[in-house]
């Protein structure tokens, strides 16, 4: 922990590359762990959330697709508290948000920690179970499940800056012989909070669209709150189409 408090102290945030970003919030969340008796150590803080506060919205994007990684940020916390000997209690959930930039801060993240307990916690257990959604391709019907939030959706697997560093895995991609779906061209999120899918344009070339109830609706590049996504409605990448659909 305290190479990394050296680390943020003597970098501005735009130094910080987004995997240095993702240790410093492991690193800052084991740091909670406390004595639970018997020699354990543990959380007793059962709700997280990690907000950024990053200036530019493709950063931020970014950061939360490195949060995100192989196996999901909830997932990864808890591997890399149980490497520590700690322990996470009952109803652990994680969740990151967009938050507003504040002006001269040493870092573009917080992470808040709570402890919730009684009719509160579980009926926010309830409030994040996530329904199960897929993507239903127009040109062939193939069915690819959402299986992470976010949902990166774009042209290639990966994201490579020109150095190769890998910047973002997509979970469905095209291959280059669509033209019109940008490298980073979208992703689809859940929100726990109000129970939708969210659709988001991540500034693609070509544009994302949902037909709804045959309304046409324009996703606005960067918008922080996207556009909600209801079973049925058809979303194209460019001049790609899918359908989406809940499955439960």
């Amino acid at each position: 922990m305290k190479k990394w408090k050296q680390l943020l102290g003597s970098m501005t945030p735009q130094q910080l590359e987004p995997l240095e970003i993702r240790q410093a919030i492991l690193d800052e969340i084991a740091a909670l762990a406390q004595p639970l008796g018997d020699g354990r150590r543990g959380l007793v803080h059962n709700r997280i959330l990690v907000r950024l506060r990053c200036a530019d919205e493709a950063r931020r994007l970014t950061i939360d697709g490195v949060l995100a990684g192989e196996e999901g940020f909830p997932s990864e916390v808890a591997r890399y508290l149980a490497e520590r000997g700690c322990a996470v209690p009952a109803g652990f959930t994680i969740a990151t948000e967009a938050g507003e930039p504040v002006a001269g801060a040493a870092r573009e993240y917080e992470v808040i920690a709570r402890r919730e307990s009684g009719r509160a916690a579980a009926a926010q257990s309830r409030e994040r179970i996530r329904p199960r959604a897929k993507l239903v391709m127009l040109a062939d019907g193939e069915q690819i499940e959402i299986g992470r939030n976010p949902f990166f959706i774009g042209r290639v697997a990966e994201v490579r800056e020109k150095d190769h560093r890998i910047v973002r895995r997509n979970q469905l991609s095209f291959g280059d012989a669509e033209a019109s779906v940008s490298r980073a061209h979208a992703h689809i999120r859940y929100s726990p909070e109000t129970g939708q899918y969210r659709i988001f344009d991540d500034r693609s070339a070509r544009g994302t669209r949902v037909l709804s109830d045959g309304q046409p609706i324009d996703v606005s590049p960067g918008r922080s709150r996207g556009e909600q996504l209801r079973s049925g409605d058809e979303v194209y990448f460019g001049s790609v189409g899918a359908r989406f659909e809940i499955c439960d």
